[in-house]
């Protein structure tokens, strides 16, 4: 469901805009990443919901993930995409997308026997081995097959007699599906290949037209996608244990909104986008899911932990587009208010 959903969203993304966005994209991605593992290893280990820093670790790790689809949904939808914060969001979501070539090395390198200073640099290694093919492979198919390919669609709708929008669909969608597919065979998620196949056809003539070819199906299938995240829920869980569940994701929200927040700010970005941008990454993404059931099979999570860790992530999807969009209705008021130190503009 998330990859024609990212790749629609891929569209709209432009790297020119992006580049002076670079070093809190990249720099702040990782602080952002240490500091909340950390503070969350240690909330689980003090709280006592785990008693093995390692298991904490992890937990932190998973955590720390941010939802790509439901942070460009709501830019979209508030046109917000070319915002200073809409930017810094999809700068730190992007660079958590290459990091988690890295981030799901981990588990079975743990459960295969004690971890070492070569197996973490070999892990690395090849994460940065697979991001370098996936850049290199994109940019050779949008500078010689792919416009190729797309003149011979464009021009089969102005001589065929026939409509061809349904070849033409065909023929965007499998350009989405071999990226999307390289970057799984290299250990990358399938969503990153998929969002960068989108930025590959991004400010080319055939961006608008492909955009309403494949609207609908990312439509259909985002629904699909937050439909499968629901079945997961566990219902008798969630209400038998309401009151840790609803502790655990207010902790989590907080962690990341105050760290987010902070690392943004420390980038000499304004009040204003560092809160924005703390909000909007403050809950926890789908690939947290992913990530914790494979900690779960290869017996680094206990079932009751990741439970619980299940519901609150599910919790935090669940609420964070409404949250956002509450939080854009108030947050010129609030903020005139609580900020009237800064001198700079809203973002």
């Amino acid at each position: 469901g998330s990859v024609f959903f990212l790749f629609a969203h891929g569209l709209e993304y432009s790297f020119t805009d992006q580049k002076q966005f670079q070093s809190v994209s990249v720099f702040g991605c990782i602080l952002f990443t240490l500091l909340s593992t950390c503070l969350v290893q240690l909330y689980v280990l003090v709280s006592g919901i785990v008693s093995s820093p390692l298991e904490g670790a992890l937990l932190g790790l998973s955590t720390s993930l941010s939802s790509l689809s439901i942070v460009l949904s709501y830019l979209h939808d508030q046109k917000l995409l070319h915002s200073t914060h809409g930017k810094v969001m999809v700068g730190f979501l992007t660079s958590q997308g290459v990091m988690m070539g890295l981030v799901f090395s981990i588990p079975p390198a743990l459960s295969s026997g004690a971890v070492t200073v070569a197996g973490i640099s070999l892990a690395l290694l090849r994460a940065l081995f697979s991001g370098m093919v996936v850049l290199s492979c994109g940019f050779f198919i949008a500078s010689r097959p792919m416009p190729a390919l797309l003149r011979i669609l464009n021009k089969n709708k102005q001589t065929s007699s026939y409509d061809s929008e349904e070849l033409y669909l065909l023929g965007v969608v499998s350009l989405a599906m071999v990226m999307a597919l390289l970057t799984e065979f290299l250990g990358l998620s399938l969503d990153l290949g998929a969002f960068f196949a989108g930025i590959m056809l991004a400010g080319t003539p055939y961006m608008e037209r492909t955009s309403k070819a494949v609207q609908p199906l990312a439509s259909v299938f985002a629904a699909m996608l937050f439909a499968s995240i629901g079945m997961i829920f566990n219902l008798s869980f969630f209400y038998n244990n309401l009151g840790s569940i609803i502790v655990v994701v207010l902790q989590l929200v907080l962690v990341k909104v105050i760290v987010v927040t902070t690392v943004v700010r420390l980038f000499d970005f304004s009040w204003e986008t560092a809160i924005h941008t703390g909000i909007g990454l403050g809950h926890v993404g789908e690939f947290s899911l992913l990530f914790s059931s494979k900690l779960q099979a290869h017996n680094l999570l206990s079932r009751r932990v990741y439970l619980l860790f299940l519901a609150a992530t599910i919790t935090t999807l669940v609420s964070a587009p409404l949250v956002l969009r509450i939080y854009r209705v108030v947050s010129p008021k609030l903020l005139r208010r609580i900020l009237l130190s800064s001198s700079k503009p809203y973002e």
